[in-house]
């Protein structure tokens, strides 16, 4: 064998290996020009980076929303001017998307409440009534990725399913340039669903040790943000470490055995087959073991 021909096989088991990162899951770099730095002060919103742009290819999406899951909004607000900015305040506003990238109107709440958020107190002269008093030329407010606030909070905006554009606008009077002052990204957000299994000894213990028999429940349901009832829902068990048996209620083997197939739920009767080519349709019902979904 050539003697290059271990060199040439570790390159290319380095190639492989970069081959399969996914350079969006590096640590985020947001590049912040110091350089040209425009005459007077420049309130300039460089990017959003929470929530993340939804990006969508044949293969699926990145990147959505889970609908009902608490989402907060950080961005990187930037003063590209030359003189310090002494007062500051954004804006956050949630609009509907016509589908193609387009906002269409403001979106609204479950109250009916637009969904916008203004901040007038960002930067004051005052401390006691300003989240800061100045920021600095070339300077990035709050020191980097910068989670935006109403009211002394962080934002929280608990979506609903649908297309959504956000909007981030910083204002600060006399801006030197008015067209750097807003960024937005398209967002989709869509329905969950999750089958969550759940084990738990029946004395509340976290955890159980010593000897004698040690009672235990495993409980399975289906969540999520919309109601959905899987039927044939199958959890496979394997009993391991320091114990000498393991079984279930009616007295079956989960421990000499190498694994054990439960398929959880309630005898149900459901529709399985359904033909409206026929008139009337044609309809055919089969017991089935359907798993409840968690109401509360």
């Amino acid at each position: 064998m050539n003697k290059t021909t271990p060199m040439i096989l570790v390159a290319m088991l380095m190639l492989s290996l970069m081959a399969n990162f996914d350079l969006t899951e590096l640590q985020e770099n947001i590049d912040v020009d110091e350089t040209s730095a425009r005459a007077g002060v420049d309130a300039e919103v460089i990017a959003i980076t929470s929530p993340k742009e939804t990006t969508c290819t044949n293969a699926g999406c990145r990147n959505t929303l889970n609908a009902g899951e608490n989402t907060n909004f950080e961005a990187y607000i930037q003063n590209s001017g030359d003189v310090d900015i002494t007062e500051l305040s954004y804006t956050v506003r949630v609009w509907l998307s016509d589908g193609n990238g387009n906002p269409t109107m403001v979106a609204k709440d479950l109250a009916g409440n637009d969904l916008e958020w203004q901040n007038t107190d960002v930067i004051c002269g005052s401390a006691a009534l300003c989240d800061f008093t100045s920021l600095a030329a070339s300077g990035v407010l709050g020191g980097g990725k910068y989670t935006l606030q109403y009211a002394g909070n962080p934002i929280v905006w608990t979506p609903v399913v649908g297309e959504y554009i956000i909007q981030v606008v910083a204002d600060t009077p006399s801006d030197a340039d008015a067209g750097n002052d807003a960024q937005t990204i398209e967002v989709s957000v869509v329905n969950w669903y999750d089958i969550q299994v759940d084990l738990s000894w029946d004395s509340g213990e976290a955890a159980e040790t010593g000897s004698g028999s040690k009672a235990w429940t495993m409980s399975v349901i289906a969540n999520g943000s919309d109601t959905f009832t899987p039927r044939g829902v199958t959890v496979r068990l394997k009993g391991f470490g320091d114990i000498t048996a393991l079984q279930s209620t009616d007295g079956t083997d989960l421990y000499e055995e190498a694994f054990y197939d439960v398929t959880v739920g309630t005898s149900t009767v459901v529709e399985t087959y359904a033909d409206f080519s026929t008139e009337p349709p044609t309809t055919t019902n089969s017991s089935r073991m359907v798993l409840s979904y968690k109401t509360e």
